[in-house]
């Protein structure tokens, strides 16, 4: 790397005669006095010239008193303000002391307070843990008397659950079967009914059919009897017909029966007798027709009868299936009564059970509610202690960085740099201290003056470093290029380098330490600036603006007439919107520079602005890293206390030990640093109002908790009284229902049984109405029947009415046969006589005989009748003693299952009350294990807390001893006290830094309080002498007053004269004298081409009396 040098050398001047200077541009132009002007008169002297010159001398004696007033005055306030700044410096001095002493005293004050507050605060947490303590051996011994009693309810339930592992189904089956018993017990019940019912019926029916019976017997034996006179009669009238034909043969024997006569008469007798016969045939045809007539209305009137008979047996099981119907029909409504009045039952418990669930869920939501407000107070509770310590922490750090804020602060730079545990950038600020680790153009005066005011490495001109980091990153983001990260060891080396640097104005370097890493990061050069308000103005807009102007040439390749050519070029065309503000490029400095310089220095000096080190630097995107100094003391080499320097690296070169950081961040995290120690007291007392606040919101999370403990108990109360009620109303609920289907179920099956009976009915009905239809189907069959019979009537009287005519015929032929035989005709008639008799008793037997087998038919199905009747009633009587027999087994039946039903539902209950007692029991566990959990994590708390305190107790004793031991030497150093500490107590008490600065405070103060004194002394002794000043100007003005009024008593009485004596002017030449004298100084190189090649116009330059401003000049050299 080429490197160039850069001396700077101020022209002075001193002052012959008034002068004034005026800043431009932040250059020092030259503010010019006319010359003095010298009137030469050569009219001759009157009275008004004497009178004129004595004006004239004693106002040049006045003006020279005045002068010297002025500078008598000038010594005096130079005196007095440095008296008043001794006295300044001096009460500064006293107060550093007072303060450093009364930080011990508030030191002490504020250990004793947070001795005090560690102490209450300590025995406060002793007395918590006591509770603490006391609370977990109660809730202890509740939760194992809890764990106890579950563990009973436990047994008790596992024991009865165990004896009776099918209870639930015991008592499932148990109801079942009662059910199905109580439906055997109505069935038989019902049997019973029916069974009664068939007894009365087949009871009448068996009195009637006897009647009926005895009614037959006593008609068959009636039958029998005229059945028998009619045999008797026939076989008379049987015997007769045979003995009237023997004697008819023996007639016909003896008669003539060969006559023709006899013959004809014979023929037509014998037709006469067959027209009777055949008369007679009909007749008897006609009888039997009506006989079988007679004998089918007797059958179809017995069967009628028979159909009353099961007419009446019809209505009588109808009225039986009424009775039995009616009886189901009462038994239906006093079901459906009883089902009603069950379901109204049941609707009442499931609305008493489902308000007790009801209760138990906004019960349980309650004491769900109540367990989330537990957790949730403890959560926050925790939460808060949690924010509690970190407040403590947060102020214990705040009240020592309140103490120690003072301190950081003096250590400026050093403090931050540790706080970043940057030890390599300490040391390299600590090496700046010292003469030895520069190099030999270092100077004593630039040596690093750790945390002072204008120091670079206070925390003041830190920040304004870190600003114009910033702005040097806007410069960079503005053309493209990345941002400038911050590394510490460059800030260090661009802190001491600004101190140097302000002194020597100049590159000045120390001496590398060959053992520290490579923070530069390949060192990439250094910007210096002396003088600039804005650095940024030289490096980067007047630079920006040759760069642009050289259009791609290199500076080094012009000539100094070329860029003296190019500066007045710049000049003449400066882009103010473009490159922005400059201070070089001026009109006005440019003017300067032609009225101070001429030839080649003029081009010198205006060539050597002409340069792009510093914006090549800024621009270059291989520079990566920077650091950063600002120096604000006032110098020789910078006028206005500004002196920056910039140093630059990359970051790809730099040692794994070393950080580069992000710019923003950096500033971000030096200023809350900043912020952090001048803002130390109040954030100690926001950190005590935050400490405050958590504390009492923390107490107040302790109440919040227990109440919402004691909420959650009585939560936890409420829900069991609600369980117990539920319990009782499931229970009331479980009978109802079973209540309920038991009568659900009785009525189905009386309405079933109703149906049945109403079925019974309809066939009892039908039955009847059958049985009415067949007798009127009888009644017209018999109706029919003797229609028949009454035309069968007049059949047999027109058969009777053809055999009386067939009878008189023949007798008419008998007779008339007769008188030809009249014995045989006798015979014969008798004869006939006798067989019509003997056909009357045969029509008679046959009628008797048919009424007989009609008797006794009748009487065999009476006697049938009678005997099925009689086999009916017995059978009935035997089906209802069956049915009282299983009525009575049904119901001894039903009250064996009804009592292994409550039995077993016995069972049941007592189990689900041992799940009662046993859920009952879990809960109260819970409760009691949460509350000895929740006393558990109390005490541990408050042992935690006790701990703590213990260690904040025993710091804060610490503490206080330690602010005693500080307080003691302070009082001991400052003749406050007699008592002071040994060497081994000021080294245990780590005092010797404190007591180093409290005697350099009260040496500071001793020779601050000297410097006064000796200032005062200095300014008593100019006092005096702008007394004696003040009173020879007094003479002198004096003198000039009474000159002044003498020439003016003149004047007026010249005054009528002034016309004449006007057209007499006076004559006059002005002389002024101007001479040059003009001074150079040496030339300043920049080295590497990337130093500041910084300048200030300063000084002066007398030519002939008038005071020419001082420039500073700098010329690029190889």
């Amino acid at each position: 790397m080429n490197k160039n040098k850069l001396s700077t050398k101020f022209i002075k001047a001193t002052t012959a005669v008034a002068a004034s200077t005026a800043m431009v541009g932040g250059s020092v132009l030259p503010a010019f006095a006319e010359g003095e002007a010298t009137t030469v008169v050569k009219n001759e002297e009157t009275k008004e010239t004497t009178l004129k010159d004595a004006v004239d001398s004693a106002k040049t004696e006045l003006d020279e008193a005045n002068k010297n007033v002025d500078s008598a005055k000038a010594d005096y306030d130079a005196a007095q303000a440095k008296a008043d700044e001794m006295n300044k410096a001096a009460n500064n001095a006293s107060e550093k002391v007072d303060s450093i002493v009364s930080s011990t005293e508030t030191d002490v004050n504020n250990a004793q307070t947070a001795k005090d507050t560690a102490d209450s605060n300590y025995n406060n947490a002793v007395e918590e843990v006591g509770k603490a303590d006391s609370d977990v051996t109660n809730t202890e011994g509740l939760y194992k008397d809890s764990q106890s009693a579950t563990s009973n309810a436990q047994n008790a339930y596992d024991e009865i659950k165990n004896a009776n592992p099918d209870a639930e189904q015991n008592a499932k089956d148990a109801e079942t079967a009662v059910k199905e018993s109580q439906n055997t017990a109505n069935k038989a019940n019902e049997s019973v009914e029916s069974a009664e019912s068939t007894v009365a019926s087949a009871t009448e029916n068996a009195t009637n059919t006897e009647n009926a019976y005895k009614d037959a017997q006593t008609a068959t034996a009636n039958a029998q009897t005229v059945q028998g006179t009619a045999q008797t009669a026939f076989n008379s009238a049987d015997a007769n017909v045979n003995e009237k034909n023997t004697a008819y043969e023996d007639a016909k024997a003896n008669a003539d029966l060969s006559s023709s006569e006899y013959l004809a008469r014979k023929d037509a007798l014998e037709k006469a007798n067959a027209n009777l016969s055949g008369a007679m045939n009909v007749l008897t045809s006609e009888t039997e027709t009506a006989a079988k007539l007679n004998k089918e209305l007797k059958d179809l009137q017995a069967d009628r009868d028979l159909k009353n008979e099961e007419i009446k047996s019809a209505k009588a099981e109808l009225s039986s299936k009424e009775d039995e119907l009616s009886k189901a029909k009462d038994a239906l409504t006093k079901a459906q009564k009883d089902l009603q009045k069950s379901d109204t039952n049941r609707e009442e418990k499931a609305n008493a059970l489902n308000e007790a669930k009801n209760l138990v869920s906004k019960k349980q939501q309650a004491v769900n509610d109540a367990q989330s407000a537990v957790d949730s107070a403890v959560a926050e509770r925790e939460q808060l202690y949690k924010e509690l310590d970190a407040k403590k922490t947060a102020l214990d750090s705040a009240n020592k960085l309140a103490q120690d804020a003072s301190m950081m602060i003096a250590k400026g730079s050093v403090g931050y740099f540790e706080s970043n545990g940057n030890t390599t950038a300490v040391d390299i600020i600590q090496r700046g201290t010292s003469l030895d680790n520069w190099g030999s153009d270092a100077k004593k005066g630039g040596l690093t003056q750790i945390g002072q005011e204008k120091d670079a490495t206070s925390l003041e001109n830190m920040k304004t470093a870190l600003e114009y980091i910033l702005k040097a990153n806007e410069i960079r983001k503005a053309n493209g290029l990345p941002e400038f990260k911050v590394v510490d060891e460059l800030m260090a080396e661009g802190q001491v380098g600004a101190n140097m640097e302000a002194i020597t104005g100049n590159h000045t370097y120390m001496s590398q330490n060959s053992s520290a890493p490579n923070y530069y990061g390949s060192m990439r050069g250094e910007n210096l600036v002396n003088g600039y308000s804005d650095p940024f103005v030289g490096w980067y807009n007047e630079e920006y603006a040759v760069h642009d102007a050289l259009n791609g040439r290199d500076v080094s390749e012009l000539t100094t007439q070329e860029k003296a050519d190019l500066y007045d070029y710049l000049v003449e065309n400066w882009d103010q919107e473009k490159y922005g503000d400059t201070v070089s490029f001026t009109k006005t400095q440019k003017e300067a520079f032609e009225r101070t310089f001429s030839g080649d220095e003029l081009l010198s000096y205006k060539a050597m602005y002409i340069q792009t080190g510093h914006y090549d630097t800024l621009m270059n995107a291989n520079v990566t890293t920077t650091g950063y100094g600002f120096c604000s003391r006032v110098t020789s080499q910078s006028w206005n206390g500004k002196t920056s320097t910039q140093k630059f690296g990359n970051e790809t070169y730099l040692d794994a030990s070393v950080k580069a950081y992000d710019a923003q961040a950096y500033y971000d995290q030096f200023m809350a640093y900043y912020n952090s120690l001048y803002n130390a007291n109040a954030n100690a007392d926001d950190a005590q109002k935050a400490y405050d606040e958590a504390l009492a919101k923390a107490q107040q999370a302790d109440e919040t908790v227990k109440s919402a403990q004691n909420a959650k108990q009585s939560a936890d109360a409420e829900l069991n009284d609600a369980q117990t009620v539920q319990g009782t109303a499931q229970t009331a609920y479980d009978e109802a229902e079973a209540e309920y289907n038991s009568k659900s179920a009785e009525c189905k099956n009386a309405s079933d049984n109703v149906d049945a009976k109403t079925e019974e009915k309809n066939q009892a009905e039908a039955e009847v109405i059958k049985a009415e239809n067949a007798v009127t189907d009888a009644e017209t069959a018999i109706q029919s029947k003797e229609e028949e019979i009454e035309n069968q009537k007049t059949k047999i009287a027109d058969a009777q009415k053809a055999v009386d005519e067939a009878t008189t015929d023949r007798d008419a032929k008998q007779a008339y046969l007769d008188e030809l035989n009249a014995e045989l005709a006798k015979a014969e008639k008798e004869l006939n006589e006798a067989r019509a008799e003997l056909e009357e008793k045969r029509t008679a037997l046959d009628s008797a005989n048919t009424d007989l087998e009609n008797a006794l038919r009748a009487e065999e199905e009476a006697k049938n009748n009678n005997d099925a009747a009689q086999t009916a009633l017995n059978e009935a009587k035997n089906d209802l003693v069956n049915a009282q027999t299983a009525l009575d087994k049904a119901n001894a039946d039903l009250a064996s299952k009804k009592l292994a039903y409550e039995d077993a539902q016995n069972i049941l209950n007592e189990i689900s009350d041992a799940k009662a007692a046993l859920d009952k029991a879990v809960t109260e566990e819970e409760t009691a294990k949460k509350a000895y959990e929740d006393a558990k994590l109390a005490y541990q708390k408050a042992q935690a807390n006790v701990d703590a305190l213990a260690e904040k107790v025993t710091e804060a004793e610490t503490a206080l001893e330690n602010a005693k031991a500080k307080m003691k030497l302070a009082y001991s150093l400052t003749g406050k006290s007699s008592e002071t500490l040994t060497d081994e107590e000021i080294e245990k008490y780590g005092l010797a830094e404190f007591a180093d600065e409290l005697q350099i405070a009260m040496q500071n103060l001793a020779d601050a309080k000297k410097a006064y004194e000796d200032a005062v002394t200095e300014s008593n002794a100019k006092k005096s002498v702008l007394d004696q000043t003040n009173t020879a100007y007094a003479e002198k003005k004096k003198a000039y007053d009474s000159a002044t009024a003498a020439y003016n008593a003149y004047k007026k009485a010249e005054e009528d004269k002034k016309k004449e004596d006007e057209k007499k002017p006076a004559t006059s030449e002005v002389i002024v004298a101007d001479k040059k004298n003009t001074s150079k100084t040496a030339k300043t190189a920049d080295e590497s081409n990337v130093g500041l090649n910084a300048y200030m116009m300063v000084g002066s330059l007398t030519i002939a009396g008038v005071v020419v401003f001082a420039i500073r000049k700098k010329k690029m050299s190889e």
